[in-house]
C-alpha cells in the first residue's frame, strides 16, 4: 500500500477486509491491538483506487490530537486537518473551501455544535465517515445524538465504520446508538428494545410521587447478538495472536484507623463527620458516593488532620517502581485527587486532567517518551486514546465505575509496540471503605461485561458473522473487492 510502509498482522488484515467488504461496520477491537492503523490502511486502499475520496475522523478530544500523531507515524502522502486545532471561525472558513484534504479530523464537540456545517462538507465529494471510541456516541435524545444522526441521515457517504475497544462498557443498551448508526433498520426504536430485549419493572425512588421504568435485566440475547453481529468486528486479545506484553495485575489493600472509619461512615451516610469540618454534608446518595471517596483519597480535602493509608502506600510503591527503572503511570477519577497526589508526592512529575489544553498534552507525550520525566499522574483525560505504551507500570489510586474506563486505562500500557515484556497494573484500596465497594461493582460489571464479549465473539466467530460473509450470494456479490484485498494484502507482504 503506497501511503504507509507498514504491513498488518494477519489478524489486523482481517480486520482490514471486513472493513472494506462490509462497509458499514464496529471495529471492536482491544485497546492497543492497532483499530488505528486499520483504518487509516483501509482508507488508504479505498484512496489508491478512488483518487476523490476523503476520510473524516471523529472522536474524542484528547484522542482526535492523537489521531494527527498516528496518520503521521503509520502513513505518508496524505494531507490532513485537525480541526479542534481551530478556531471556530478558521472552521467556518474551512467548511466553505472547495477542496478539502484527505483526512479530516475532528471531535464530538465540534459535531453536536457545527453539524449542519459538516454535512454540507461531506455532501460534497466521496467521504468515508468514522466515529472512533464509539461507546462516546449514546444517549438517545441528546444533542451530539441529534447531530450524529442529522449526518448520517442527510449524506450519502460511502462507508461508516465505528471503532471502539470497549463498545458495550457497562449495559446492552450501549449497542443501540451504535447499531442506530450502523443500520437504524436493524433495532428501529428505543421502545422496540425495550420490549424485545430488556426486562422493566416500575419502581418509585424514595420522596417522589411518581413511578418510574428501569431495566432490572435482559431477555432473547441469542437474538440480539444475531442481529448486531453481522456489522460488528470483535475478537479478544487472545485470538489476535498480536505481541502484546504481558499483564500482571496486583492488589493492594491497606488497613485503616478507627477514627478514619467513624469519618468515612459519616461523609457516606450524609452527616456532620466531627467539629470543625469545614465542609457540610447534607446531600444525595450519589453525592456521597464521590465524597466518600474523595475522603478515602484524601481525608484533608475536608479538613481533617488524617492522611489515607494507601497515599502512604502509593509513595512507597512508586519509589519501588522507579528504583527498577519503570515509567509510571497513576490514575484517578476525580481532579481534586489528581491535584493533591501532584502537590504532595514530592517526585519529578507531570499531570494529565481536563485542564490541560490538548496540544500541551501531545508535548507531554513527547516529554515522557524522551525520558524527561518519569511518572504521570492524571484523570479520565489521561486515561483514554492516549499512547503511554512507554509506561510499564499503571497504578490505580482509585477505580473508575465504569468496566469500559478500566479497560481504556490499562490500554495505555498494554499495546502492541511497548518496548516491555512485561508490564504491572497495581490497583490500591483502603480497607473498610468505598473502595472495597467500587471494587465489588466493577468486577462484577467486569463478569457482565466479559460475558457480552464471549457470547458476542462466540456468536460472531460461529454463527451470524461467518454465515453472513460466507453466504454464497454475499461471496458472488463481493467476490471481486475480496480478491482485490486479498491480492493487495500478498503483495504489499
Amino acid at each position: 500500500m503506497i501511503y504507509s510502509d507498514f504491513q498488518p498482522f494477519p489478524s489486523q488484515e482481517e480486520a482490514i477486509r471486513s472493513l472494506l467488504v462490509n462497509k458499514r461496520l464496529l471495529l471492536a477491537l482491544p485497546t492497543g491491538a492497532g483499530k488505528s492503523f486499520c483504518i487509516l490502511y483501509s482508507y488508504g486502499f479505498l484512496k489508491e483506487r478512488i483518487l476523490d475520496y476523503h476520510i473524516l475522523i471523529v472522536s474524542t478530544a484528547s484522542s482526535a490530537v492523537q489521531w494527527d500523531s498516528e496518520i503521521e507515524k503509520l502513513t505518508h502522502g496524505f494531507s490532513r486537518e485537525v480541526l479542534v486545532k481551530r478556531s471556530p471561525a478558521e472552521r467556518k472558513k474551512f467548511f466553505n473551501s472547495k477542496t478539502f484534504p484527505d483526512i479530516v479530523v475532528t471531535n464530538y464537540e465540534v459535531i453536536t455544535r457545527e453539524h449542519e456545517a459538516l454535512t454540507k462538507m461531506l455532501s460534497r465529494g466521496n467521504w468515508v465517515l468514522c466515529l472512533d471510541e464509539s461507546h462516546s456516541f449514546k444517549g438517545s435524545g441528546t444533542a451530539l445524538d441529534k447531530a450524529i444522526m442529522s449526518i448520517h441521515q442527510n449524506v450519502g457517504y460511502a462507508y461508516g465504520w465505528l471503532a471502539s475497544a470497549t463498545p458495550v462498557q457497562n449495559r446492552y443498551e450501549e449497542l443501540f446508538n451504535q447499531m442506530k448508526f450502523l443500520n437504524p433498520n436493524v433495532i428501529p426504536t428505543w421502545a422496540d428494545f425495550y420490549r424485545d430485549f430488556c426486562v422493566r419493572r416500575k419502581i418509585r425512588p424514595a420522596g417522589s410521587r411518581f413511578d418510574i421504568e428501569i431495566t432490572v435485566g435482559y431477555k432473547n440475547i441469542d437474538r440480539l447478538i444475531r442481529l448486531v453481529s453481522p456489522y460488528l468486528y470483535c475478537k479478544s486479545k487472545e485470538e489476535l495472536l498480536l505481541p502484546f506484553p504481558k499483564e500482571e495485575t496486583i492488589y493492594h489493600s491497606y488497613d485503616v484507623s478507627e477514627e478514619f472509619k467513624r469519618i468515612h461512615k459519616a461523609v457516606l451516610n450524609g452527616e456532620q463527620a466531627a467539629e470543625g469540618i469545614e465542609k457540610e454534608w447534607t446531600h444525595s446518595k450519589f453525592t456521597s458516593l464521590i465524597y466518600s471517596q474523595l475522603f478515602s483519597n484524601h481525608p484533608e480535602y475536608f479538613g481533617v488532620s488524617l492522611t489515607s493509608p494507601k497515599f502512604y502506600g502509593l509513595k512507597e510503591l512508586i519509589n519501588q517502581e522507579l528504583a527498577q527503572g519503570s515509567r509510571v503511570l497513576v490514575y484517578s477519577h476525580y481532579k481534586a485527587t489528581v491535584n493533591y497526589l501532584s502537590e504532595n508526592i514530592g517526585l519529578p512529575h507531570t499531570t494529565i486532567t481536563g485542564d490541560v489544553p490538548i496540544p500541551d498534552r501531545m508535548g507531554i507525550l513527547r516529554d515522557f517518551w524522551a525520558d524527561r520525566f518519569p511518572l504521570i499522574f492524571m484523570n479520565a483525560a489521561g486515561g483514554q486514546s492516549l499512547n503511554l505504551q512507554k509506561a510499564n507500570c499503571f497504578i490505580f489510586y482509585d477505580l473508575p465505575w465504569s468496566y469500559g474506563d478500566y479497560t481504556q486505562c490499562v490500554g495505555r500500557i498494554v499495546r502492541i509496540g511497548s518496548p516491555w515484556k512485561n508490564v504491572r497494573v497495581h490497583v490500591l484500596t483502603n480497607k473498610d471503605s468505598i473502595d472495597n465497594y467500587k471494587y465489588k461493582v466493577l468486577s462484577d460489571k467486569a463478569k457482565r461485561i466479559l460475558s457480552i464479549g464471549q457470547e458476542l465473539e462466540t456468536d460472531i466467530q460461529n454463527h451470524s458473522y461467518l454465515d453472513h460473509v460466507l453466504n454464497p450470494k454475499f461471496l458472488e456479490a463481493n467476490q471481486e473487492t475480496m480478491q482485490e484485498i486479498s491480492k493487495e494484502m500478498k503483495r504489499a507482504a
